[in-house]
């Protein structure tokens, strides 16, 4: 509670020319909505193995009294039974403020 996302890694493998999504989401509670925080897509490639990232990240300081969090990948199923697309990893990056009491001498 409090931190402040500023960037999400999707780590992957893909030999197909369908991308897969990473998308970490949030809801406010009881209201059944969703926003997109960040997306991160596949390049389409041959034997690809890479990273993407998406540091656009939006919503302010994280607020777990307001909203629920979560991360969704989609792979498309196809490739992913053929095993052409492989989601590797997710790395959420975020700064959490630390306010220190005032010192005296």
């Amino acid at each position: 509670d409090g931190a402040l996302v500023k960037r999400m890694d999707f780590r992957w493998f893909e030999n197909t020319g369908v991308a897969g999504v990473a998308r970490l989401q949030r809801s406010e509670l009881n209201q059944g909505n969703y926003t997109n925080l960040a997306v991160a897509v596949t390049t389409t490639g041959t034997n690809s193995e890479g990273v993407s990232s998406d540091s656009s990240v939006e919503g302010g300081p994280v607020d777990n009294s307001r909203y629920a969090y979560w991360l969704v990948i989609d792979l498309p199923a196809n490739a992913v039974l053929a095993n052409f697309i492989r989601a590797r990893s997710v790395q959420v990056w975020y700064v959490r403020q630390v306010f220190l009491p005032a010192v005296r001498k």
